[in-house]
């Protein structure tokens, strides 16, 4: 069944949509208007009524270039704000202000579908199930009850505008949802119309006839990958760089910089480790040793080498693991095949 309204959006209701009055699991009610004071977010309605959120529908008013729009989900569910610009196709959206929602004469906190004639309203799938349901009355301190979509209000369109809650059900696997934090590393895109016929780019089809190329190009974003596995690789101290992606595999920390004996071997283990091909760097500042041990966990260099006077009394130099923390003490005369050992291990 389709509906066309004025705003030029066409209402989809599938099959079982379109039954709902005959469907429904008790008789529809007359729809009713309750007073409800003081009561102006879904769960104080709730209360107040005596019905869960679930049963609801929650409206949300939006600003585009479009003008006002309703957005309407299930009480317990949230607009998904991407979905609900692309089903629109518009450039912007944003949460409308209290002189918008005036505007369509509607007042903040009490937003209602019924009587929006001349609003472009977007229902969710899951609200053209409902009936006998409530909803804001566009009247200061009051709601409707026994509201029915289809009966009490047409919107314009109807498309899946909402966010998967947690522990739902997969619709192919049927096991829960679960969320989890995701960063964007790369991009795909798609080609403009205009771009295939300035260079005239087609192909002949199975039918013979010519089309369009249809192409496209993807990247992956460098800064946006290091932040993310910065955003998973991290401790109260700093960073923990995987080894492969690491900066500087290796840093090599003089305890005392003056001191020539533990200059002249850290220069030594820098340009031998330099040679087998690890990438390293040596704090030659003056600062003292916790300044520089903190400074190595924050940036997170897999595995800090220091050379200290205690260590050096032994013919040894220090090695600590960033990831793990584990210390360990090598010699002097081999540790070039030692250290790359620990690098080749933390490559697991």
């Amino acid at each position: 069944i389709c509906i066309c309204t004025s705003r030029g959006y066409t209402v989809r209701l599938d099959k079982a949509e379109a039954l709902l009055l005959e469907s429904a699991e008790e008789p529809l009610r007359e729809l009713a208007l309750v007073e409800t004071p003081n009561c102006r977010t879904m769960e104080e309605v709730a209360e107040f009524l005596g019905f869960s959120p679930e049963h609801a529908i929650k409206t949300l008013a939006y600003y585009s270039e479009n003008g006002t729009i309703l957005a309407l989900v299930r009480g317990d569910h949230e607009v998904n704000e991407l979905k609900l610009k692309n089903v629109l196709r518009v450039k912007s959206l944003r949460m409308a202000g209290k002189a918008e929602v005036e505007g369509i004469g509607s007042t903040p906190g009490y937003i209602g579908p019924v009587g929006m004639a001349d609003v472009i309203v977007v229902a969710d799938n899951t609200v053209m199930k409902m009936f006998n349901t409530e909803c804001g009355a566009n009247r200061q301190g009051y709601h409707y009850i026994n509201v029915n979509p289809g009966r009490d209000f047409v919107p314009s369109v109807t498309a899946d505008i909402r966010s998967v809650g947690k522990d739902e059900p997969c619709l192919k696997c049927k096991g829960k949802v679960e969320a989890v934090n995701g960063n964007k590393v790369g991009f795909v895109s798609k080609f403009s119309k205009q771009y295939y016929e300035a260079l005239n780019l087609n192909y002949i089809a199975e039918n013979g006839r010519e089309q369009p190329v249809v192409a496209g190009c993807c990247g992956l974003d460098l800064g946006n990958i290091a932040a993310a596995v910065v955003n998973q690789k991290h401790d109260k101290d700093g960073i923990i760089w995987p080894l492969a992606i690491a900066p500087f595999q290796a840093v090599i920390i003089p305890v005392n910089i003056a001191d020539e004996q533990q200059q002249s071997i850290a220069f030594i283990v820098y340009e031998q480790l330099r040679e087998n091909g690890i990438d390293c760097v040596i704090d030659d500042r003056l600062d003292r040793p916790g300044v520089k041990f903190k400074y190595a966990d924050l940036i997170g260099y897999p595995l800090r080498i220091t050379i200290g006077a205690k260590a050096l009394q032994e013919n040894k130099l220090e090695c600590k693991i960033r990831r793990s923390g584990e210390t360990s003490y090598i010699g002097i005369d081999n540790c070039i095949a030692d250290i790359l050992e620990l690098l080749r291990n933390l490559r697991d």
